[in-house]
């Protein structure tokens, strides 16, 4: 019998969850609503925050969509507990009706409101020194995605797929469903 790799099976996982079609109309609901004059609206906020430990604190980037399209993204830092934006590291703008669209069925393909809570290898006996971790957030729906290596400017969704082979095999499609919504984010505020 011919044993499977984690990457193998992660490659397949992400190209099935990555392909074109097979969301419908009501798991898109889930996600897009009807606003004020037929606007569609995403149901809630969404917030992904990457967050890296360090010696002086948390350091980080929120990204921000509010229902309406509005969105923002902001660079931070904790300065004696207290998160501080960096100056002049704000900036936001609007999406277009399409990216909305974009975004939800996005949403919906890789089924948000379904991820576990915790995501991530968890060692006891090994602390994470200077931890980065990710959080995701719609509604009343938060995952957070810990064991994850620095980033340093990379690809976000490259960055999340590297964690998959230090987590255990049956996390490899939620990483890749946090993965691709988080690099939806990322790509729909501008790639910042």
């Amino acid at each position: 019998m011919k044993r499977l790799s984690i990457r193998g099976v992660l490659v397949g996982l992400l190209g099935l969850l990555t392909a074109p079609g097979g969301v419908g109309a009501q798991e898109v609901k889930n996600y897009l609503v009807d606003g004020a004059h037929g606007k569609k609206m995403l149901k809630h906020e969404l917030v992904l925050r990457e967050e890296q430990g360090g010696i002086a604190g948390l350091t980080g980037t929120t990204w921000r969509i509010k229902p309406g399209g509005e969105w923002e993204v902001v660079h931070f830092r904790t300065v004696r507990g207290k998160e501080k934006e960096v100056a002049s590291s704000r900036h936001g703008g609007t999406l277009t009706p399409a990216q909305l669209d974009e975004l939800a069925e996005v949403l919906a393909a890789q089924d948000l409101k379904a991820l576990p809570a915790r995501l991530g290898p968890v060692s006891d006996t090994d602390p994470d020194v200077n931890p980065h971790r990710y959080v995701l957030k719609f509604g009343d729906k938060t995952t957070i995605l810990q064991g994850v290596e620095s980033r340093r400017g990379g690809d976000i969704l490259e960055n999340i797929k590297s964690c998959v082979p230090r987590a255990e095999q049956e996390q490899a499609a939620p990483l890749n469903r946090f993965g691709n919504v988080a690099n939806q984010v990322v790509k729909q505020t501008k790639g910042s």
